[in-house]
């Protein structure tokens, strides 16, 4: 396959577009606490909580929860 090819640019376009979408998913989902260390989610992992979750819900549900500890701070 040459650079050229249009199967070969529909597979780079992909494969940055994935890239891009775990990027994205990693900031959503954020770090997990083990073992009192903080570690980035696998990609595995990532994909799971993507299929599992309903993303918009999801950070809703963190807005929601990081307001109301503002809220106390502030009290």
């Amino acid at each position: 396959m040459s650079s050229g090819d249009p199967r070969y640019r529909n597979k780079s376009a992909e494969k940055t577009l994935m890239t891009f979408e775990r990027q994205i998913l990693r900031k959503i989902f954020g770090p997990v606490l083990e073992d009192n260390r903080w570690r980035m989610r696998s990609n595995v992992e990532l994909e799971k909580l993507h299929t599992d979750i309903n993303i918009p819900a999801f950070v809703k549900l963190q807005r929601g929860i990081q307001n109301g500890w503002m809220m106390q701070e502030n009290n």
